[in-house]
């Protein structure tokens, strides 16, 4: 096996040849991006004009806006598949808590928030309205809507499930309450009940909203995380499929199964260890660079599609690369029961690793 230089993260901008078993007859370039997050600033150097052109702080402006979308939609999907979070599910649970405490204050005793009063607005827009909640307050006290919120909320199902449930368990309670009074007759009771869930249903929707906020602004100050999940809305996001080569071995690293890279373009990015990333481009005639790739039938592809997902044919239809598909098999995998990818597996053991400084 022949002996590789170790690469040196390369300046912001700069662009330089490197060698990799892959290239076949191209010559490949990789090209300095900035950090943090080097990971998504090599995928917008590839993917977007307008960010090439840009200034160094403009670049940030328009990787934080793609952040912040991204992890939006990651962690929403987080919680729409199983609120295993428990400390996201207490706050949902203490916001609701502090939202219905303020509304119970303002009915009972007609104490005003005026920075909550379009949350008002939402659930009494008029005097019948306050008269409904006020006999819904005084047959639900604080203490019991609280104790039953709790008994309501429960991790391990999806933040839809949870909320149905919630919603479902204050009906059968209203309704339990309601056989025992005589004096209010059916149509009555349906509108209080009607008023009351639909002030559940508002209270839970603003708490998830700040929930939600609370966690983003939790990520935001963490680096971005590689793994699958990530990796597919990146993919969804851009229209692009995304490959790996490792910069240590100059080989391509397996991300996602065959079936995720769907995609008419791809991206290739250099791995360089840690959260260090560099976009992959390939050489020109007139010192141009083109940093994106067709899927079917660009040869740099077909040779990293190749080591990646066939590669009983390697010694076929590439006998040069046959060498290398033995130590590519020997690389993380990821588990069908982990949304890890190899390469954040690997990452694990080498985040903490010296930067390499020759080339």
């Amino acid at each position: 096996m022949e002996k590789l230089n170790k690469l040196a993260i390369l300046p912001v901008n700069k662009t330089s040849v490197f060698y990799s078993k892959m290239d076949g007859r191209d010559v490949l370039v990789r090209t300095g991006t900035l950090n943090p997050d080097s990971f998504l600033h090599s995928l917008l150097h590839a993917y977007s004009r307008d960010y090439v052109l840009s200034e160094s702080k403009s670049r940030e402006k328009i990787a934080s806006k793609l952040r912040s979308k991204l992890d939006k939609n990651l962690e929403w999907d987080k919680l729409n598949n199983s609120v295993n979070n428990i400390q996201a599910l207490t706050s949902l649970e203490n916001h609701i808590n502090d939202f219905a405490a303020f509304f119970y204050a303002y009915v009972e005793k007609s104490e005003k928030n005026e920075a909550l009063e379009n949350f008002i607005t939402d659930i009494i827009s008029k005097d019948s309205d306050l008269e409904v909640f006020g006999i819904m307050c005084e047959l639900i006290s604080l203490s019991n809507f609280k104790g039953l919120l709790k008994k309501s909320c429960i991790p391990d199902v999806s933040i839809q499930d949870l909320k149905e449930k919630t919603l479902r368990n204050f009906k059968k309670h209203i309704r339990h309450i309601f056989k025992e009074i005589s004096e209010i007759n059916q149509k009555r009771k349906s509108l209080c009940e009607k008023k009351f869930v639909k002030f559940v249903d508002v209270v839970w929707n603003e708490s998830l909203e700040l929930v939600l906020t609370e966690i983003l602004e939790t990520a935001a100050k963490l680096s971005l995380n590689v793994d699958v999940p990530t990796l597919k809305e990146i993919s969804k996001h851009m229209n692009r499929n995304i490959y790996f080569i490792d910069a240590n071995t100059r080989l391509p690293i397996k991300q996602l199964d065959d079936e995720s890279m769907k995609y008419e373009k791809s991206i290739i990015v250099l791995w360089l260890g840690g959260e260090n990333y560099e976009v992959v481009g390939r050489l020109l005639p007139g010192k141009k660079v083109q940093r994106e790739f067709y899927e079917n039938d660009d040869p740099l592809i077909s040779r990293i599609r190749a080591i990646l997902y066939h590669p009983k044919d390697v010694a076929k239809t590439y006998p040069e690369l046959s060498t290398y598909v033995q130590s590519k098999s020997e690389s993380p995998k990821t588990s069908k029961s982990s949304s890890r990818s190899s390469l954040e597996q690997k990452h694990r053991r080498t985040k903490r690793s010296p930067r390499h400084r020759r080339e």
